[in-house]
């Protein structure tokens, strides 16, 4: 009795065994990616153990780091091309549109007047049209400002040096809030992987049955 009993205990056990190893998995890769996020930022201030020094990873790289995301920043998003671009298509472009109208109508009766040009003699329809093709052709020449725009605002040495500057808590809420939307979602996909690590180890160890 006691065999079969021991027969019949193998299946349950082996299903627990499996369980285990999912369940297991799925804590691992949870755990691991919360310490990992954890370890990036954590502790901001600088924490000293006898000789060692312990600190968010990024925190203790903070000149390499500012050098790598202040290049990043300004190559990808802080440009000339796409400042322009927001500024005459996005949700400010029609503000920004009548601003320019209203600059170069100012623009050209200052001129008429500098030059002896009585402005109460000026054409009004004309310099309205004038005004509009201003705003209507200036996205088709703005590129060639592109280069001259990034030389001369000169975007990656100024946010280089200050953010090389900043003190650990200052670094560190630049830098975190990019992080602190998708962090969830970096820790969930954690423990799919890791269940998913351990449902393969189940399927993989489970041994085919001996022929007779």
């Amino acid at each position: 009795f006691q065999a079969e009993d021991g027969i019949r205990d193998q299946p349950r056990s082996r299903g627990l065994g499996d369980v285990y190893k999912r369940q297991g998995g799925m804590i691992v890769g949870l755990l691991t990616n919360w310490l990992a996020l954890k370890c990036i930022f954590e502790p901001v201030e600088p924490v000293f153990v006898g000789p060692f020094k312990i600190q968010g990873l990024f925190l203790q790289r903070q000149h390499e780091v500012s050098g790598t995301f202040s290049d990043y920043l300004t190559e990808k998003v802080l440009k000339s091309e796409n400042i322009w671009n927001n500024m005459l298509n996005g949700d400010k472009g029609p503000e920004f549109n009548a601003m320019l109208e209203q600059y170069t109508k100012k623009f050209v009766v200052e001129e008429a007047a500098a030059r002896g040009m009585s402005v109460a003699d000026l054409d009004v329809s004309l310099i309205d049209e004038v005004c509009r093709k201003v705003v209507e052709k200036l996205p088709e020449h703005i590129h060639v400002l592109h280069e001259y725009t990034d030389a001369t605002l000169g975007l990656k040495e100024l946010m280089r040096e200050r953010m090389k500057l900043m003190t650990p808590q200052e670094f560190e809420r630049v830098l975190h809030p990019i992080f602190e939307q998708d962090e969830l979602t970096l820790i969930i996909s954690g423990a799919v992987l890791g269940a998913a690590a351990g449902y393969i180890q189940q399927i993989y160890s489970v041994k085919p049955p001996a022929d007779d």
